[in-house]
């Protein structure tokens, strides 16, 4: 594939996940409901990253992180080390994962998500984050809205991106 065929996917791929990202802290944004709040883009990077081989790159990732740190006013590098952590976390289950049942990709997408909190967790408590959204239920509902914003990206896949 050239450059040619791989604009428009990609273009497709980071407008997906900055929507995710906008309607994330616009719909979903509650300062009071924080701790309940999913982290949708981490489903949007979870999923491109299986879906696409080429399409999607670490650099992409690093700038959808940024534009996450600045709509949150969070530390500026804080959600793109965890979407490139998410992203390679996936990254290297993708061969794994090609072809398995869904439930094997959801539970794979749980347990990789874990470890990005584990590692957030940690990394506010060094940072002196006091606000910190990352919590269980926090997420619970990102592993619970999973399915069906996997599935969104899979339909966007299927009509705007072919093989």
């Amino acid at each position: 594939m050239n450059n040619e065929n791989t604009f428009l996917p990609s273009l497709i791929i980071f407008i997906s996940i900055l929507v995710l990202i906008l309607f994330n802290y616009s719909i979903f944004y509650i300062p009071s409901f924080i701790w309940i709040m999913p982290w949708l883009s981490t489903i949007g990077v979870f999923s491109w990253t299986i879906f696409s081989k080429k399409e999607f790159t670490i650099g992409h990732v690093f700038i959808l992180g940024i534009i996450e740190d600045i709509i949150v006013g969070s530390s500026l590098g804080f959600h793109a080390l965890a979407l490139i952590l998410i992203y390679r976390l996936s990254l290297q289950q993708r061969k794994y994962l090609a072809g398995k049942p869904f439930s094997v990709i959801w539970f794979a997408f749980s347990l990789s998500l874990i470890l990005v909190y584990v590692i957030a967790f940690i990394l506010n408590n060094i940072l002196g984050n006091s606000t910190s959204s990352i919590g269980y239920i926090n997420w619970l509902t990102t592993v619970l809205i999973f399915p069906v914003i996997h599935l969104l990206l899979l339909c966007i896949k299927n009509k705007w991106i072919k093989k």
